[in-house]
């Protein structure tokens, strides 16, 4: 007899991180096929009080980073930002790594 796989899933828990951008909210897909073409955009806010802030999305399958954007973004205000060039779901679960960073 030999098992088949029919379903798994990740749950992942956010660590809450005092800091000076938020993640608001992002458009990455929760489930998709292999081969499917996956892009999706993160939304931070500046809870902070400098402005200048770098948007970091990685793959934990390949380490590939998939966003890198450095933004301007005044005290309280909000911006979007997506990846730019589509990548390809591979045959197994995959994990994204979404990050923000601000300039001292």
């Amino acid at each position: 007899m030999v098992w088949v796989l029919d379903d798994s899933q990740f749950k992942t828990i956010n660590l809450i991180v005092e800091g000076f951008a938020t993640i608001i909210s992002d458009t990455f897909p929760s489930t998709a096929k292999a081969g499917d073409n996956i892009s999706g955009t993160i939304t931070i806010r500046n809870d902070g009080d400098t402005d200048n802030f770098r948007m970091v999305v990685t793959r934990q399958d390949n380490l590939e980073v998939i966003l890198d954007e450095i933004v301007n973004l005044l005290v309280g205000a909000t911006t979007t930002s997506g990846t730019s060039t589509p990548f390809i779901m591979p045959s197994t679960n995959m994990n994204l790594l979404i990050e923000t960073f601000h300039e001292e």
